[in-house]
Protein backbone atom coordinates (compact mmCIF):
# COMPACT_ATOMS: atom_id res chain seq x y z
CA UNK A 1 0.00 0.00 0.00
CA UNK A 2 1.09 3.57 -0.95
CA UNK A 3 1.42 5.33 2.18
CA UNK A 4 2.66 8.68 0.72
CA UNK A 5 -0.10 8.24 -2.43
CA UNK A 6 -2.32 8.11 0.01
CA UNK A 7 -1.64 10.96 2.23
CA UNK A 8 -1.02 13.38 -1.12
CA UNK A 9 -4.78 12.29 -1.26
CA UNK A 10 -5.56 13.26 1.47
CA UNK A 11 -3.69 16.13 1.31
CA UNK A 12 -1.50 15.56 4.89
CA UNK A 13 1.80 15.14 5.36
CA UNK A 14 3.25 12.52 7.44
CA UNK A 15 6.77 12.07 8.82
CA UNK A 16 8.49 8.80 8.46
CA UNK A 17 7.38 7.56 11.78
CA UNK A 18 3.81 8.37 11.22
CA UNK A 19 4.06 6.36 7.97
CA UNK A 20 5.46 3.19 9.48
CA UNK A 21 2.44 3.86 11.74
CA UNK A 22 -0.16 4.02 9.39
CA UNK A 23 1.31 1.36 6.75
CA UNK A 24 1.03 -1.14 9.84
CA UNK A 25 -2.37 0.31 10.84
CA UNK A 26 -3.88 -0.23 6.61
CA UNK A 27 -2.72 -3.63 7.00
CA UNK A 28 -4.42 -4.29 9.83
CA UNK A 29 -7.97 -2.58 8.10
CA UNK A 30 -7.22 -4.58 4.91
CA UNK A 31 -6.76 -8.07 6.41
CA UNK A 32 -10.02 -7.88 8.52
CA UNK A 33 -11.45 -6.81 5.56
CA UNK A 34 -10.33 -9.80 3.80
CA UNK A 35 -11.34 -11.97 7.07
CA UNK A 36 -15.19 -10.74 6.29
CA UNK A 37 -15.16 -12.80 2.93
CA UNK A 38 -14.92 -16.12 4.74
CA UNK A 39 -17.88 -15.33 6.91
CA UNK A 40 -21.02 -17.92 6.16
CA UNK A 41 -23.63 -15.92 5.38
CA UNK A 42 -26.02 -18.34 3.92
CA UNK A 43 -28.87 -17.84 6.27
CA UNK A 44 -28.77 -14.22 6.42
CA UNK A 45 -31.41 -12.66 5.00
CA UNK A 46 -31.47 -9.52 3.27
CA UNK A 47 -32.32 -6.21 4.54
CA UNK A 48 -35.84 -5.22 3.59
CA UNK A 49 -35.11 -1.82 1.82
CA UNK A 50 -32.63 -4.03 -0.81
CA UNK A 51 -35.68 -5.67 -2.19
CA UNK A 52 -37.50 -2.91 -3.68
CA UNK A 53 -36.63 -0.35 -6.02
CA UNK A 54 -36.04 3.34 -4.44
CA UNK A 55 -38.74 5.84 -4.68
CA UNK A 56 -36.86 8.72 -6.77
CA UNK A 57 -37.63 12.04 -7.55
CA UNK A 58 -38.02 13.42 -10.86
CA UNK A 59 -34.57 15.33 -11.30
CA UNK A 60 -36.05 18.63 -12.36
CA UNK A 61 -32.90 21.80 -13.15
CA UNK A 62 -34.38 25.08 -11.95
CA UNK A 63 -33.00 28.47 -12.17
CA UNK A 64 -31.50 29.96 -8.50
CA UNK A 65 -31.98 33.38 -8.11
CA UNK A 66 -28.98 33.87 -6.37
CA UNK A 67 -26.48 32.37 -8.66
CA UNK A 68 -24.22 34.88 -10.05
CA UNK A 69 -23.96 36.40 -6.30
CA UNK A 70 -21.99 33.27 -5.54
CA UNK A 71 -20.25 32.68 -8.97
CA UNK A 72 -19.56 36.15 -8.17
CA UNK A 73 -17.83 35.08 -4.67
CA UNK A 74 -15.53 32.24 -6.43
CA UNK A 75 -12.24 32.62 -5.64
CA UNK A 76 -10.67 30.81 -8.53
CA UNK A 77 -13.38 30.37 -11.32
CA UNK A 78 -13.26 28.92 -15.06
CA UNK A 79 -16.12 30.06 -17.06
CA UNK A 80 -19.12 29.59 -14.06
CA UNK A 81 -17.64 26.81 -12.28
CA UNK A 82 -15.72 26.81 -9.15
CA UNK A 83 -12.31 25.59 -9.63
CA UNK A 84 -10.43 23.65 -7.76
CA UNK A 85 -7.49 21.58 -7.38
CA UNK A 86 -7.55 18.03 -8.14
CA UNK A 87 -7.85 15.56 -5.38
CA UNK A 88 -8.40 12.43 -7.60
CA UNK A 89 -5.51 11.19 -9.29
CA UNK A 90 -6.68 8.16 -12.22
Amino acid sequence: MDIEKIAKLAAISLGDEEKKKFQNEFKKIIEWISSLKELDTSDVKPFPYTQKPLDLSNDIPQDFAKKNLIIKNFTNKEYDFLKVKKVIDI
